[in-house]
């Protein structure tokens, strides 16, 4: 396998959310898949086992319709008091759990693992910090609706995969690995008579994590959910950066691998219907989502079936050309902000307009005004962070070479032939100029953007209906 560097946001976190843990019952389903569990929606406390007193089935999801901040003081069985205070932001997800000692003390979990009680006691309780308002927590925290959503295990085998040459190569000399995924079927009342669901892959950013709201809208519509835990079949919660490694990062080569394959085994379950499956990725993810529909991946991998509607939120771009530029004839749907300097927007545009020149009418795009990366994420993050630059057109050729072509020719450089991005081969002029409208680094700011984010939502929600539910 070659040790060609090919180019990966190494975005550690810009957004974030939570994992699922896989259900107790085990499903005698006879498809194809190696094992499958069912059990009802969970999270993982893996990160915070002191929290391990909290079962964690949810038993409702919640929404916070304020940013505010709630002071908790509780004793302990010594009567000695403490307190801590927490944000709860607008827009932010919180589920209700029970205690494994009893069923009936319910508690309030935030996306950021934040726990009080939803009712106040005489040793631990909460109230709202400069509350001129008077607001309960009641008012604050709404929409409560149960969890009817059964979570399956889906396991599968993949290949422990780099870039694109590896495909064009063949898979012989890449390692075979196991991974999984998990299944989400809604089950309340208006979706007890679908005997096949229509289904949507998540794809997460290279933190590891989805924005869960997209997947609630999904569960409300009655679809149900993929996640393919592409990075944990890996060894590894979010992406890594190792140049003394063969495969390097996780790059949108081995998420499509995993994606492909995962949909050949879900396209046959019996409660799926294999001609309503989209897939849906963020920045990492949507380059997953993009190269989802690139015929190349579905030839090399030898897989029999295709996405029927591609949603990329905030990807870089890659270009292709020669036998790489073939696509299906699913839409695509791209969401990306004008001010985004982790993953280009002109990269995007160049792209649709060179599928659009070559009939692909459905291969679409919307730049929003005023708008950052990971414009749905709930807070401002602003930190040192790798910056991609317009001129970084990272180009998938058809023999899978992996060249990048800035605006002077004179300039372009092969990276496959050149060893890597930071082999020392080359011209080191040309190679020095690549890695700094590749590889910069500086000054990141990304703020969440509500009125974007709703317009992202209704459009996603618009689309969905047409092309999964129709």
């Amino acid at each position: 396998m070659k040790t060609l560097l090919a180019l990966l946001l190494l975005i550690p976190s810009l957004s974030w959310g939570l994992t699922f843990k896989d259900g107790k019952q085990v499903d005698e389903d006879n498809s194809s898949n190696k094992n499958q569990e069912l059990g009802y929606f969970e999270l993982s406390f893996e990160e915070v086992p002191w929290l391990d007193w909290i079962n964690t089935e949810v038993e409702q999801f919640c929404k916070s319709n304020e940013n505010i901040l709630i002071e908790r003081k509780w004793s302990d069985d010594d009567g000695e008091w403490y307190s801590d205070t927490y944000q709860i932001r607008k827009g932010e997800n919180i589920t209700i759990h029970s205690t494994y000692d009893n069923q009936d003390d319910k508690w309030y979990i935030t996306e950021s693992l934040f726990e009080f009680p939803t009712e106040n006691y005489d040793n631990d309780f909460v109230k709202i910090r400069d509350n001129i308002e008077g607001y309960s927590l009641k008012d604050v925290i709404v929409d409560c609706r149960e969890n009817k959503t059964l979570v399956e295990t889906i396991e599968y085998d993949t290949y422990d995969i780099f870039i694109q040459d590896d495909l064009f190569d063949g898979l012989e000399d890449n390692k075979k690995i196991n991974a999984k995924g998990n299944l989400e079927l809604p089950t309340q009342d208006k979706c007890k008579n679908i005997k096949k669901y229509p289904l949507m892959f998540l794809i997460h950013h290279s933190g590891g994590y989805i924005m869960k709201d997209y997947k609630y809208i999904l569960h409300e519509l009655c679809i149900a959910t993929f996640e393919p835990l592409i990075f944990q079949a890996r060894g590894f919660f979010e992406n890594f950066y190792d140049i003394s490694r063969e495969v390097q990062w996780a790059t949108e080569t081995a998420g499509v691998t995993d994606a492909l394959l995962a949909l050949d085994i879900l396209s046959n379950k019996p409660n799926i219907n294999p001609d309503k499956i989209g897939i849906t990725g963020w920045s990492w993810g949507g380059m997953v989502t993009i190269e989802a529909q690139h015929k190349f991946n579905l030839q090399k991998l030898n897989t029999q079936n295709e996405f029927v509607f591609h949603s990329a939120i905030y990807p870089f771009c890659n270009h292709y050309e020669g036998e790489s530029f073939t696509t299906t004839d699913a839409p695509l749907f791209i969401m990306i902000g004008a001010e985004d300097i982790i993953t280009p927007p002109a990269l995007c545009e160049e792209y649709i307009e060179k599928m659009n020149a070559a009939g692909k009418n459905n291969k679409n795009i919307i730049v929003f005004p005023n708008t950052t990366h990971s414009y749905d994420e709930l807070k401002t993050i602003s930190e040192e962070y790798s910056i991609v630059t317009e001129e970084c057109r990272l180009t998938v050729m058809g023999n899978g070479d992996v060249i990048i072509k800035p605006n002077d020719p004179k300039k372009w450089f092969n990276v496959t032939e050149n060893g890597g991005w930071f082999s020392g081969k080359g011209n080191k002029e040309i190679s020095t100029f690549i890695n700094e409208i590749c590889w910069g680094w500086g000054q990141v700011i990304t703020n969440r953007n509500e009125k974007v984010l709703q317009k992202t939502i209704n459009l996603y929600t618009e689309n969905v209906k047409k092309y999964l539910l129709n």
